[in-house]
């Protein structure tokens, strides 16, 4: 191991640790969530165990990030893990993602699990059209349901492009509704947030519309799905959309990765609109490599964001975990890399109760095998470096000239098939490594 993986400081005394967690073979985690005892629950997919070829793969946590246990659910082909939210009623997980393991072909379906708070299957069900549909995000709403947010797949002239889906269901899994959205090319949306007012604001990417070969897209429909506002964001190269998070005044910002903006091969971009969706300021962070980034969330009373992502530009220059932490006004705080000798991605970000940070993502440097899950905490205020990690301040350019859109996406309502799986669940015998031994 590099210096980048010796140990800086003993940690007794703090709220930080680093795990990793996995097997012989490919294991990534793509969402987490913190639970009733301070915990952390996790979802992803795994190579290394379960029935099939993957299997969704979840991982509980204690407050100090010990490994409590580990499942895995699916079939006797591919299933993946995407998202989790807490069940309304507090008994338990909602688990999204994809699958094609009880398909009566080789199409994929959304995928979702109830779990109760030790990780036995309640329910599965399956919901799905006649061709690939992929779940991404599961949230709860206010009349006491969930949204599902995903992608279909259409074939249209021998050409497979994505069109948005979302699914309405009950808190028992019940179908109510479903629609699609979507232009004549290819359109995604990853993230959605229910509003104060009770719309829905989703964030993602287009190369339908907008200004460039890919434009961030920022859509808002009310409670039954009606399309309420859909703008692009970009310039004349590539933007690439990953989300559209809500903000105190009203308005919102959409962010992800752009060729067309900052000093390096590709950087992070926010874009900061008013509740019209018109532009207020624009931002970009990066260096002279390449910055990813992936998952951004509200920091508790409104003191700012954190984003999550991946960065060659600093630390060992392969690729790092990539933490920034930004101000309302788009101003940087503070900036971090975690990783060692080879690839580090931070795909998911969580602020938690005691003012800290969980990253979930994926590691190749301090891996069993494969890419192993990596999971580390971090508190908020950086007063000493934390293992395997350095602090940066990356280069930010204001002022960007971003060109706004409107998307004339289509609204096409559709009825899914909605039925119950058996799905097959295993405890896991999952190999935990602490990277950080205290003294």
């Amino acid at each position: 191991m590099s210096a980048a993986g010796q140990q800086l400081w003993a940690q007794s005394a703090s709220k930080h640790f680093q795990y990793t967690f996995g097997g012989g073979k490919k294991d990534i985690l793509y969402s987490s969530i913190e639970t009733a005892d301070k915990g952390i629950l996790s979802v992803g997919y795994t190579e290394s165990f379960g029935a099939g070829n993957f299997d969704m793969y979840v991982i509980k946590n204690d407050s100090e990030g010990k490994l409590e246990w580990s499942k895995t659910y699916g079939g006797p082909k591919e299933d993946y893990g995407r998202s989790v939210v807490k069940s309304q009623d507090g008994l338990g997980y909602l688990l999204l993602g994809y699958s094609n393991s009880f398909s009566e072909n080789s199409y994929f379906d959304i995928y979702l699990i109830k779990i109760d708070l030790k990780g036995d299957t309640l329910w599965s069900r399956y919901y799905g059209l006649d061709r690939s549909e992929y779940g991404y995000s599961v949230i709860a709403t206010k009349d006491g349901g969930y949204m599902l947010l995903g992608e279909v797949i259409n074939n249209i002239n021998g050409e497979k492009n994505a069109d948005v889906m979302l699914v309405k269901i009950s808190a028992s899994g019940d179908f109510e509704w479903s629609k699609i959205y979507g232009g004549n090319l290819t359109d995604y949306l990853y993230n959605i947030e229910q509003l104060e007012d009770g719309s829905f604001l989703m964030g993602g990417e287009t190369n339908c519309f907008g200004a460039g070969e890919w434009d961030f897209l920022a859509v808002k429909v009310d409670v039954t799905g009606k399309l309420l506002m859909a703008k692009t964001y970009g310039a004349l190269l590539t933007d690439y959309g990953r989300f559209a998070v809500s903000t105190s005044d009203g308005g919102f910002l959409v962010g992800g990765n752009s060729f067309n903006f900052g000093v390096g091969d590709m950087d992070f971009v926010l874009v900061k609109a008013d509740k019209d969706g018109k532009i207020e300021w624009s931002q970009s962070y990066g260096d002279l490599g390449a910055e990813y980034m992936l998952d951004m969330k509200k920091m508790p009373n409104d003191a700012g964001y954190i984003i999550s992502g991946y960065t060659n530009s600093f630390g060992s220059h392969v690729e790092d975990i990539f933490l920034l932490n930004i101000r309302n006004d788009g101003k940087i705080n503070w900036a971090k890399t975690i990783g060692g000798d080879y690839g580090d991605y931070g795909v998911s970000v969580l602020p938690t109760s005691d003012n800290a940070i969980v990253v979930t993502g994926n590691t190749k440097s301090f891996k069993v095998n494969s890419d192993d899950c990596f999971i580390f905490k971090v508190e908020t205020k950086l007063s000493r470096n934390l293992c395997n990690s350095m602090i940066i301040r990356p280069i930010t350019q204001s002022y960007l000239k971003v060109l706004s859109t409107d998307a004339r996406l289509y609204e096409l309502e559709t009825h899914i098939v909605d039925r119950s799986v058996p799905t097959v669940v295993k405890s896991v015998e999952t190999i935990e490594q602490q990277l950080c031994i205290e003294k």
